[in-house]
C-alpha cells in the first residue's frame, strides 16, 4: 500500500502495489523459483485485499497489515 497526503488537512489517498515472489529451500539456501511463486499466487488467489489504511492508524494492524521497522 502506498499512502499519500498532500497536506495536514487533506484526506489521505492510497493505492496498492504488490509483487509476490515465492522462495523455497534448495541446496542449503533460499532460492526464488517460478514453482514457489506459482504456489504462493495460488495460495492467495481469491482472497480479499486488506483495507487501505495508513501506518499508525488504529485500523492498520486490525486490517491485516504489518509495519516493517528498522532493527534496533
Amino acid at each position: 500500500m502506498v499512502p499519500q497526503k498532500n497536506g495536514e488537512t487533506k484526506t489521505e489517498q492510497s493505492s496498492y502495489t504488490r509483487t509476490l515472489l515465492g522462495v523455497q529451500w534448495q541446496d542449503g539456501d533460499w532460492k526464488m523459483t517460478s514453482d514457489a511463486t506459482r504456489r504462493a499466487q495460488q495460495d492467495i488467489a481469491g482472497q480479499a485485499q486488506p483495507p487501505m489504511v495508513a501506518p499508525g492508524d488504529e485500523e492498520f494492524n486490525a486490517g491485516g497489515w504489518t509495519a516493517i521497522r528498522e532493527a534496533s
